[in-house]
């Protein structure tokens, strides 16, 4: 929702459908008659009652006093529709009680009268091109996941208008709104300015991947009473317009910072790319059982259905499911975001900062390549070597030309590898 103030064009008149009625016809009026009246009898003064002298009053004061020997003429008769019609002057006026100014800012506005007539209309200029913009092409900001990524940061990923960061100036600020507490029951917010990564190399289409971070200077939820994480996503800096939603939110007492130190809950993990269109359940059995020994049993594979998964797959799936050893989450609805290749940078990004602190390495590769570690090495002595740095890059050979092979004395090479970097903590 945009947060420039919006106000709504509400009606202040109360026009009403009324029944129309016949008009009551006032009869004629009666005309006065003179009467001749008798002439009171004389009042005997009180000798004893002073006679105080008139005060000296002015001339504009004495205009003002009412004419008390203004002859009263009767009335003319009126129908009792046409007496209820009128105002009532006897009614007693009342002081207006009191009201605040917000009070007074909330009632509703009496309509102004307009003057009859027609006003002159001044002729619009035929040269002045008016530009009326209908939908929208593509959202400012469409989040798919906001994660800790340490006691003071968080990443909130998800997808962004391609042109709108290539050509715009789009930027972010980050709120932490902490929940009230006993110790503290009006807490302050806390805001800092975030930096956003864009890792698809270019390869964005009508939606590009943005990586948000929020680095606070200290842990906003320190007393762990809970609270919620703010995005404004500003559309540019030329433009005050910003759009605010609540990226994530903790739960009192749900911090636990032990979580980002070792032991981590898997040794390896795997962050498998979108999987779309036909595959193999077979070949999907014989990649899961060979790379569940191949990383042992302190392994986690996660896999993103785009798609692909059928329910030959699933089943396929199924008891690696239930043993606890692998994840299948539901991404079909990325179709509505046209981004690269079914929306894989989103998906391994939001992967690796989801299960960054899971796992002491993560694997990023396909499931039509298979990990193989040349003179009977194994893994853990292959990253041991390797400890100091925080990703590699692995080689990528052929496992083989063709499908089947013609002549079993040829040497094939046996394995493939992906190119992907892969995570570690440092």
């Amino acid at each position: 929702a945009n947060n420039t103030e919006v106000h709504s064009a509400n009606s202040t008149s109360s026009d009403t459908a009324t029944k129309s009625a016949p008009v009551a016809t006032p009869a004629p009026a009666t005309p006065a008659v003179p009467m001749r009246l008798a002439k009171p009898a004389p009042r005997t003064e009180d000798p004893n009652k002073p006679v105080l002298p008139r005060p000296h009053v002015s001339a504009a004061a004495r205009a003002e006093e009412p004419n008390t020997n203004k002859p009263v003429l009767p009335r003319p008769h009126a129908s009792a529709a046409a007496r209820a019609e009128e105002p009532n002057t006897n009614k007693p006026v009342l002081p207006r009680p009191h009201a605040t100014a917000a009070a007074r800012a909330e009632e509703p506005k009496r309509p102004v009268p307009r003057p009859s007539g027609t006003a002159a209309v001044r002729p619009e200029d035929p040269n002045k091109r008016v530009l009326r913009p209908y939908g929208s092409a593509a959202a400012l900001f469409v989040q798919m996941g906001a994660y800790r990524g340490g006691p003071r940061t968080f990443a909130v990923v998800g997808l962004a208008s391609k042109p709108t960061h290539v050509f715009g100036t789009p930027y972010f600020k980050c709120e932490w709104q902490p929940n009230p507490s006993a110790a503290d029951p009006a807490p302050r917010a806390v805001r800092t300015k975030a930096y956003k990564i864009l890792p698809d190399w270019g390869y964005g289409r009508v939606y590009t991947t943005v990586v948000v971070n929020c680095t606070f200077p200290a842990n906003p939820n320190a007393a762990n009473a809970g609270g919620r994480l703010l995005v404004h996503a500003y559309h540019s800096t030329a433009s005050r317009r910003y759009e605010r939603f609540v990226a994530l939110e903790e739960a009192p007492g749900a911090y636990d910072e032990s979580v980002f130190s070792p032991p981590f809950q898997y040794d390896y993990l795997y962050c498998g790319s979108s999987l779309y269109g036909n595959l193999s359940a077979g070949r999907m059995r014989e990649w899961v059982a060979y790379h569940a020994h191949f990383f042992g049993p302190r392994s986690h594979f996660v896999f993103h259905d785009a798609g692909g998964v059928s329910p030959e797959v699933r089943a396929v799936l199924e008891p690696w499911i239930r043993a606890g050893r692998v994840t299948v989450q539901d991404i079909r609805a990325q179709a509505e975001f046209d981004s690269y290749y079914y929306n894989q940078f989103l998906v391994v990004n939001d992967c690796l900062h989801r299960y960054r602190h899971a796992a002491n390495w993560t694997f990023f590769f396909d499931v039509d390549e298979y990990l193989y570690l040349p003179n009977g090495q194994a893994l853990d002595q292959v990253l041991g070597r390797l400890s100091g740095y925080t990703q590699f890059t692995i080689e990528q050979n052929p496992m083989s030309t063709k499908l089947c092979v013609k002549n079993p004395r040829n040497d094939y090479s046996r394995f493939v590898c992906d190119f992907y970097p892969v995570s570690v903590h440092s």
